[in-house]
């Protein structure tokens, strides 16, 4: 990703997940909690995770390029609604989401906690 430039870097750092498929995660996450889910509905769920975990390893990684090139990154006040997921899920210490904190701190740039 080092040879994107800044706008494309922006645009994938501010990106976020389509909105049916955030809907739709949210529904398989209620059905997980009251264990109604079928089989198809776990490969779905499953497979929501590894794209929200592949998009929010490509955020990171392009915040923590645009930090090094000297670009003041927004506040978490400053980010927009839908990056919240983004932060949610940073919390839950995934394999992929530990390696982006880890490419951040390298950077100097701390995510919030």
């Amino acid at each position: 990703m080092a040879h994107l430039s800044d706008d494309v870097l922006w645009q994938i750092a501010q990106s976020t997940m389509n909105q049916d498929k955030v809907a739709f995660y949210d529904i398989l996450l209620e059905r997980h909690k009251t264990e109604k889910l079928t089989p198809i509905d776990r490969k779905w769920l499953t497979q929501l995770r590894e794209d929200a975990d592949q998009l929010m390893l490509r955020k990171a990684h392009a915040y923590a390029i645009l930090e090094n090139r000297g670009h003041k990154l927004p506040t978490l006040e400053e980010r927009h609604y839908d990056n919240l997921y983004f932060y949610a899920a940073l919390r839950l210490n995934r394999k992929l989401l530990v390696n982006a904190r880890q490419r951040w701190v390298i950077v100097g740039w701390h995510p919030p906690e």
